[in-house]
């Protein structure tokens, strides 16, 4: 029996899509300066906002998704203001939560579904690309705690390498431009790059095999 699409979900998924894609090609080029953090923040409420519609299913899901994203939301724009280190970790550790909380709630619902279509197509990679940004923030944490933890060719690092490094050790290309160095580090990179390869590996590939039983049902 096909799982329907939650009325909430519908488009949702599709605007949250676009709004990663854009934020990915904004986080590396914008992220100096206030005005470019502003810039950056901004798609980062969007991100907020569509996220927190297009992942509940419910009132209640969605009064969650809304919780969460307040605090998430308020700490970026801080961020923007004031960068200071209790902030900086404020605003990464806020936006992890919310950011976990919904690519929990739209797997759940991509691994329940029965039927490919475009939204779970835009939820799956949608999933991947929120795997990339949290664990990137999660980078930013440990730097912050531990200072010296990712080694760059650049020196200086900024939030968006963090996301930079965090989508090359997903994917697993190793540029070797960024590395990490602490522990702590090295364990978050070697997770990242097994939930990478899994990810693609049992949920695409179960995507895949639910269109082609669809075509042999038709």
């Amino acid at each position: 029996m096909k799982v329907h699409l939650p009325g909430t979900m519908r488009g949702g998924l599709r605007t949250l899509l676009v709004s990663l894609i854009v934020l990915l090609v904004l986080f590396p080029v914008l992220d100096e300066g206030p005005i470019g953090r502003a810039i950056i923040v901004v798609v980062s409420t969007v991100i907020a906002l569509s996220g927190a519609y297009a992942a509940s299913p419910d009132r209640r899901q969605l009064a969650m998704a809304l919780l969460l994203a307040m605090p998430a939301v308020a700490g970026r724009w801080a961020f923007v203001f004031v960068d200071a280190p209790m902030v900086r970790g404020i605003a990464f550790a806020t936006s992890i939560v919310f950011y976990v909380y919904i690519l929990l709630l739209i797997l759940r619902y991509v691994l329940r579904t029965d039927e490919v279509t475009v939204d779970e197509i835009c939820g799956a990679v949608s999933v991947y690309i929120l795997i990339g940004v949290a664990w990137g923030l999660g980078y930013g944490l440990v730097e912050l705690a531990r200072p010296g933890s990712l080694h760059s060719g650049t020196g200086s690092l900024a939030p968006g390498d963090f996301v930079y490094f965090s989508f090359v050790t997903l994917m697993t290309v190793g540029y070797g431009d960024m590395y990490p160095v602490d522990p702590l580090a090295r364990s978050l990179a070697l997770v990242e790059a097994m939930a990478g390869v899994i990810f693609v590996a049992v949920l695409i590939g179960r995507l895949v095999g639910l269109q082609a039983g669809g075509r042999r049902r038709s």
